[in-house]
């Protein structure tokens, strides 16, 4: 129905049936309205949980960029995309259950929190780097830095092995970022 798109992305659901909102535009082009979509509309990114590319127009803009991993390939993507003008569109009338956090799961919960926190932590501040430049993206390291020691702190003193496990994930993560 939209040949001039480059990427078509349905509407996500949870496991319980409710409408997950993955898709907006850059928080620095326009504001959003909350809800979900009730028609098909072009927005600026969307969640890449389910998503097709349509190649020939993606060729140009590339594809997925290896330096990520697990966090911010779609918003990289997306923006790549957006700021190219080419459309992103989201059909709410095709649904798609999304088990949220899936990845991220395992036999070894604490693991997957750990290895959760390191590479959302790395991403972001990647992500900084290739779009606001190297040293907006040190500034950033630096602050996230901060607050994942505080996270830590806060998370000794008031017991949560999980969240324990995904601010310590952070530190080591942006400390080797911190170190290259």
């Amino acid at each position: 129905r939209w040949p001039e798109a480059t990427i078509w992305v349905p509407q996500l659901v949870g496991a319980d049936g409710r409408d997950e909102v993955n898709y907006s535009w850059p928080r620095d082009a326009w504001t959003p309205r909350t809800g979900a979509a009730e028609g098909p509309l072009c927005v600026g990114y969307a969640c890449a949980a389910v998503m097709l590319l349509d190649r020939e127009r993606m060729a140009p803009l590339g594809f997925f960029d290896p330096a990520f991993f697990l966090y911010y390939e779609d918003e990289d993507l997306c923006l790549r995309v957006f700021n190219a003008r080419a459309p992103i569109v989201v059909d709410p009338s095709i649904r798609v259950v999304h088990l949220s956090r899936g990845s991220v799961r395992g036999p070894r919960p604490l693991a997957a929190e750990y290895w959760r926190g390191w590479h959302h932590a790395q991403s972001k501040i990647i992500f900084a780097r290739k779009h606001l430049g190297a040293e907006a993206g040190d500034r950033l390291l630096r602050r996230t830095l901060v607050r994942a020691w505080a996270h830590v702190a806060v998370r000794a003193l008031v017991p949560s092995p999980r969240l324990l496990a995904r601010a310590w994930g952070r530190v080591q993560g942006l400390r080797q970022l911190a170190g290259r």
